[in-house]
């Protein structure tokens, strides 16, 4: 599932770095590259082999230490593996919705791919594309926030300060505040901004459709070295951060069964009770999605510890069960 992730992470990322190297608006370093995707030099390398691999020219102009998609080049039909086509097509499928958010040019692009491919194999892929679906999940009409998106955009390339008023769900109020953008990222069907906060003086997530407004101002910041999008969620478990506890569930049933199924997080580890039986260990600071996701499996799971977090999450049994007059 991780490894699955990653390669639809990649598959993003070249396309993405095409445009962007063939693009004349701004040359692009190795760094430049790297800091943008929020990967290291030596991934970059061997995206820039891959794209060399499969026939896209790069230049490298030393005056400018930039790299650029050759001048004049244009895309041959690519030769493609069935088993190429298959993946391309499912990965396309997967992100055909609004979830997504170009997912219109990746329809139009993966139209053009299909076109350009012999007529035998685009009835074989016809026939495997009704072969496989995706069930639609909630997510965020994106489409009602391109514009603030590729603005927001624009000013994490050009690290501009930006003036936002948010709706802050958990205090219930609009407050502006001027953030320094770092990284956008989109988790369950919504998009989010890592930004520097410079009113509370902390690193935070705003979800982008709750950014009522927003001005990009002329005041320049830097990205501190050693900001990593991947080490700022290391201990999420969602899209939540707070302070990290040590949790311990007991998981017994059917939910044992289920639980045992997936990688739910980067801290995991299960220990086994009896076949139906398993306790669940994991570090992190996500309290509120943690209990979430807890109350979800009914009475087939048990908060073990922390204390303080078992006592939370009875309480919350607790208000449902008067719900319902019992």
């Amino acid at each position: 599932m991780h490894n699955n992730l990653l390669g639809k992470k990649r598959i993003y990322r070249i396309i993405k770095m095409i445009t962007m190297l063939n693009s004349n608006q701004k040359r692009w370093s190795a760094k430049d590259l790297a800091d943008f995707f929020d990967i290291s030099k030596r991934t970059f390398y061997r995206d820039k082999n891959l794209l060399e691999d499969i026939g896209i020219p790069l230049y490298f102009d030393q005056s400018t230490n930039s790299y650029q998609i050759v001048e004049d080049y244009r895309f041959n039909s690519p030769k493609l593996s069935s088993e190429e086509a298959r993946a391309l097509m499912l990965a396309a499928k997967e992100h055909d919705e609004g979830d997504f958010i170009y997912h219109k040019e990746l329809k139009t692009a993966l139209s053009k791919v299909v076109n350009s491919l012999p007529a035998g194999f685009k009835k074989e892929l016809s026939k495997m594309s009704k072969m496989f679906d995706y069930l639609k999940t909630p997510h965020i009409d994106f489409e009602n926030h391109r514009d603030k998106m590729e603005e927001l955009q624009k000013a994490i390339e050009g690290k501009n300060k930006v003036l936002i008023d948010y709706f802050s769900l958990s205090r219930g109020n609009k407050k502006e505040r001027v953030v320094d953008p770092y990284k956008l990222f989109i988790h369950n069907g919504a998009m989010y901004l890592v930004a520097y906060c410079n009113l509370r003086k902390d690193v935070l997530m705003f979800r982008v459709d709750r950014i009522k407004d927003f001005e990009i101002k002329d005041e320049s910041f830097a990205i501190p070295a050693d900001f990593s999008l991947e080490d700022y969620m290391d201990s999420v478990w969602g899209v939540e951060r707070g302070k990290e506890m040590d949790v311990v569930l007991k998981f017994k049933g059917r939910a044992a069964y289920l639980v045992r199924e997936f990688k739910w997080h980067e801290s995991q580890e299960i220990e086994e009770i009896a076949e139906d039986e398993i306790l669940f260990y994991l570090s992190t600071g996500s309290r509120e999605e943690l209990k979430s996701w807890i109350l979800g499996y009914g009475s087939d799971v048990e908060v073990i510890e922390p204390e303080d977090f078992r006592e939370e999450v009875t309480n919350e049994v607790k208000e449902m069960y008067k719900l319902y007059d019992l």
